[in-house]
């Protein structure tokens, strides 16, 4: 099958979030993915995504990241100009991070309700001490703490050339 995979893999994540702010780097990951970059639009970006029939997703861990561009060999050149654009030119619109904001607040509502993610919780905490960045969690009011300006300021600060790592399979 004539697709191709780019990943981008970023030397930021959880760990280097500010005290008070957990929950910042997912947030700021999840609305560049979907708040428009470059010359496009929120909606403009997620159309030219979907019309080649592409995704483009993101993913934070504790100490890196990554921002994951998926499609078809012959929509490479295409797919390359939108990656890069999300990455060094995110537009975060203000809509958009409040519907990701808000999404986040429902997702740590319903973490209330799964055992495994509270046993990994309190296990944390345990092995690393509950004020440790290793340990923290986001929670609602840290998120609701979170501001576009912040997000704005994570991206500028920790989304970085010297930070990146780049990884391409498929039919190149």
């Amino acid at each position: 099958v004539p697709l191709v995979s780019v990943t981008l893999y970023l030397k930021t994540g959880v760990l280097d979030e500010p005290a008070g702010k957990a929950g910042l780097s997912e947030l700021t990951g999840d609305v560049m993915q979907v708040g428009g970059a470059g010359d496009w639009s929120a909606e403009a970006l997620e159309e030219m995504v979907e019309s080649m029939g592409a995704s483009l997703g993101s993913k934070v861990e504790r100490d890196m990241a990554t921002l994951s561009f998926h499609c078809r060999a012959r929509d490479l050149d295409r797919g390359l100009d939108v990656l890069a654009a999300v990455l060094a030119r995110p537009r975060f619109d203000a809509a958009r991070f409040a519907l990701c904001r808000d999404q986040t607040l429902e997702g740590l509502r319903r973490r209330r309700d799964d055992p495994e993610a509270l046993a990994t919780e309190a296990f944390q905490k345990l092995l690393y001490g509950a004020d440790s960045p290793w340990a923290r969690q986001p929670t609602a009011e840290s998120v609701k703490g979170i501001t576009r300006d912040d997000v704005v300021a994570f991206h500028r600060d920790h989304v970085l050339p010297t930070l990146w790592s780049i990884a391409v399979s498929g039919d190149v």
